[in-house]
């Protein structure tokens, strides 16, 4: 939401999720372990910490925050919290898209009767989902706002995902893609950017048509790269993977903030959505799933195609008054030049087997690190949304 302050609007708030794998300590492959790690935890920080869809998946949850300093902290803080619950418990904790060579047949469902309802309507879709994704929430009271915002974000959503593409390998093999949680995911019938809606009674509509002809169960199973929460007044972006650095995921945060800071005063000075078809973003956001930041990528907007570099640009110059306004262009702009420099987490990661010749190098370089200095204070948990995420 926004408020003013000092006759000036406020920054939206923003509040991140991360999902987490878990791994034994010896060898790093999945262990399921979520019971005992969240069990692990203090009471403080257990209402920050849930199961997801397996047993060898968590999901952390900030708190609601106004500032990417706050993100920063909140994420440091969750991060350890867990990480020394489940060395407690002979585990580690992995950040990634995928888990390199984990296979997920060997994987458990979380027992839960949400879950179960999930994976009897999804059958094999629902047994193979171990993924792992970094989900940004954005504040906007207003209903037709948030959907106002949503529909001028659309086109930018695949430079966000060339950005923190985080997920080359699968069942031990380089799959050729920066991002393969993207392509599995691609696989569920919800998971879209969707077309323009106009306003909340236009999504209020689609929503409710497919709940009333028993496609979906609920607004939850509404699994699009960025979706308004059924539960809360925020924008929920879901297209990223797990970012194996912090400082990655609160640019991921930052640039989220800012794409809705420049929708919202869009639609506020009465500038048209973008008119631009479904079917070519779904074009963008594959190349970008592909190539990540290895090669050309397609301009929904301008049309053609140029490097991804320039993609990027033409993002940050989208989003640079927002940023501005909002304090966090420097901190954005310093980690949007390193991701460049050294790549993306899927650079890394092929760069990781290169160098230690082996997916067990690739595996200690996903693993959650102890975090130097005291432990931040975790405020109210307010932006998780239950179910298979």
């Amino acid at each position: 939401m926004r408020r003013a302050v000092n006759g000036r609007r406020a920054p939206l708030t923003i509040g991140v999720e991360e999902e987490l794998a878990l791994g034994d300590a010896t060898d790093r492959h999945l262990v399921g372990r979520a019971g005992d790690v969240i069990g692990g935890l203090s009471r403080a920080a257990q209402p920050f910490v849930e199961h997801e869809f397996k047993t060898s998946m968590i999901e952390t949850v900030s708190p609601v925050c106004e500032t990417l300093e706050e993100i920063d902290g909140q994420l440091r803080s969750l991060r350890e919290r867990v990480r020394i619950s489940a060395a407690e418990q002979g585990c580690c904790v992995l950040a990634t898209g995928t888990h390199p060579i984990s296979r997920w047949e060997d994987q458990e469902a979380t027992p839960d009767a949400g879950y179960e309802e999930v994976g009897e309507a999804y059958q094999r879709l629902a047994d193979e989902q171990l993924l792992f994704g970094c989900h940004v929430h954005v504040g906007v009271e207003d209903p037709d706002l948030r959907i106002a915002a949503l529909d001028r974000i659309r086109p930018w959503l695949s430079t966000l995902l060339a950005l923190t593409a985080n997920s080359p390998f699968w069942d031990g093999e380089d799959t050729g893609y920066a991002s393969y949680r993207y392509t599995l995911f691609s696989r569920w019938p919800t998971f879209a950017t969707p077309d323009r809606l106009d306003d909340w009674a236009g999504y209020e509509a689609l929503v409710q048509g497919l709940v009333d002809s028993g496609a979906i169960d609920s607004p939850q199973r509404i699994y699009w790269t960025v979706r308004p929460s059924d539960r809360f007044p925020t924008l929920e972006f879901r297209i990223a993977d797990a970012c194996t650095r912090v400082s990655e995921a609160v640019m991921l945060a930052g640039l989220a903030r800012a794409l809705v800071e420049t929708a919202v005063d869009e639609a506020e000075a009465g500038t048209p959505a973008p008119d631009v078809r479904s079917e070519v973003l779904s074009m963008a956001e594959w190349q970008a799933a592909r190539y990540g930041l290895r090669d050309d990528l397609l301009d929904p907007i301008g049309g053609g195609s140029g490097s991804a570099r320039d993609a990027v640009d033409r993002l940050l110059a989208h989003v640079a008054p927002a940023l501005e306004r909002s304090g966090d262009a420097r901190r954005v702009g310093e980690a949007v030049a390193q991701v460049l420099a050294a790549g993306n987490g899927a650079d890394r990661q092929r760069s990781a087997l290169a160098h230690h010749g082996s997916i067990d190098g690739v595996l200690r370089t996903l693993e959650v690190q102890p975090e130097p200095g005291p432990v931040a204070g975790l405020g109210e948990p307010a932006v998780a949304d239950t179910g298979a995420s």
